[in-house]
């Protein structure tokens, strides 16, 4: 039978030892590399973009082919990765959906535009474009910084 010293020394190096997993399991999750796709709509006016993915910080990086970008934290599920991206142009707004299928890396792109006014926004409906496209994983080289 074990006494009360010997089950408080186990019930302690137990303890550390699933302290020392835990702090593991979160440092090799915050070392993960971020994910590169090179994405692009389908029909005649595709739109090409870079996305990068890091879902240790639910950060995302998306670049147009024309250099303009924007960065936001995006939602990891098993099955998808989406994110927004809000914009105002003095009395119109747009608002854009990405949604990044995790297992064939389709994405599908739902933009609204909208009068930011109340009151036009009465006689003017909304704008909505859906686009479909694909992405392909980028293979990273060895970097020097």
């Amino acid at each position: 039978m074990i006494n009360l010293i010997e089950f408080i020394v186990m019930s302690k190096q137990i303890f550390h030892g699933l302290f020392f997993l835990a702090l593991l399991a979160i440092s090799a999750k915050s070392n993960a590399a971020p994910i590169y796709l090179n994405c692009k709509t389908n029909g005649p006016d595709s739109i090409k973009f870079e996305v990068a993915l890091d879902e240790s910080s639910s950060s995302i990086n998306h670049t147009f082919s024309d250099g303009a970008g924007f960065s936001t934290r995006g939602i990891f599920s098993a099955k998808k990765i989406s994110y927004k991206r809000f914009l105002s142009f003095g009395d119109m707004n747009l608002k854009s959906q990405f949604e990044i299928n995790r297992t064939n890396l389709q994405i599908k792109i739902t933009s609204i535009s909208e009068a930011s006014d109340p009151d036009i926004a009465k006689s003017v409906k909304p704008v909505i474009i859906d686009q479909n496209g694909f992405c392909e994983v980028e293979k990273t080289v060895k970097r020097k910084i």
